[in-house]
């Protein structure tokens, strides 16, 4: 135990994630067999993102987290509070003052920011700073890109479906089109609720 440990925090981290509960998959279980104030820890409950991991995330998929030039830095070193407008201001993020329950349920301007809003807009946007720039130049076939993609913002590979549908997009364009085509479905998988959610 953590005492007998001398207090190895790294010690408690590896014993909670090689537990069998903390690596239960998050679909199957008894679906409607118990209530949900009466939880039977046969499946990992969903848990959305909070707006920090949020902001992270769509920075790390799209290569715009760290301190090199053009990058931003994580949500940890932001400003606090955030402005009104902001992101992290948008998804509830914490003013480091005091400590409030988050809303888990989606908003209306959460949701348009994600949509349309200018940092998400500014974040997928194909340029020298992000990977699907580095994969094609390094000779990448646009099925390799899309596996890459899916990869490093949904963490998985893409069904036959999704494939398909990337390459459609994509098609034979070259240059600018084709850059704005990457842009569109990396915009498309950070607005999937996969994404979103932590499994």
């Amino acid at each position: 135990n953590f005492l007998d440990n001398g207090y190895d925090l790294k010690s408690v981290i590896r014993t909670i994630c090689n537990s069998r509960t903390y690596q239960l998959e998050s679909k199957g279980g008894r679906r409607g067999k118990a209530p949900d104030d009466q939880p039977l820890f046969e499946k990992m409950p969903l848990r959305r993102m909070t707006a920090e991991q949020t902001y992270d995330s769509i920075l790390l998929t799209c290569g715009r987290l760290g301190d090199e030039k053009g990058r931003q830095k994580p949500a940890i070193e932001s400003r606090y509070p955030a402005p009104p407008e902001s992101f992290l201001a948008t998804f509830g993020s914490h003013d480091r003052q005091t400590i409030h329950e988050r809303d888990a349920d989606m908003t209306i301007p959460q949701a348009l920011e994600l949509l349309n809003g200018r940092f998400v807009n500014q974040a997928i946007t194909v340029d020298a700073n992000h990977p699907v720039r580095a994969w094609v130049k390094a000779g990448d076939a646009p099925t390799v890109v899309a596996r890459k993609l899916f990869m490093q913002t949904l963490t998985r590979e893409p069904t036959e479906a999704e494939m398909a549908a990337v390459l459609e997009h994509v098609g034979h364009l070259q240059g600018d089109p084709a850059w704005a085509a990457w842009a569109d479905i990396h915009w498309a998988l950070v607005n999937t609720r996969e994404f979103a959610f932590i499994r």
